[in-house]
């Protein structure tokens, strides 16, 4: 999605991928796009354990 942003503004993006799935494969995966879509800065929360408010 970031990259279709980027392509049709041409401006520096900021992304904010919160906690996402946070396993190796997903990381690597959001990290890749991230790369690949441009995006200015990134902002990801680097958690052991995830806080559930339910």
């Amino acid at each position: 999605m970031t990259r279709f942003i980027y392509r049709a503004c041409n401006l520096p993006i900021i992304v904010d991928v919160d906690i996402g799935f946070g396993e190796t494969l997903n990381v690597a995966r959001t990290e890749k796009e991230m790369f690949e879509s441009k995006a200015a800065k990134k902002s990801a929360k680097d958690l052991l354990v995830v806080a559930r408010t339910h």
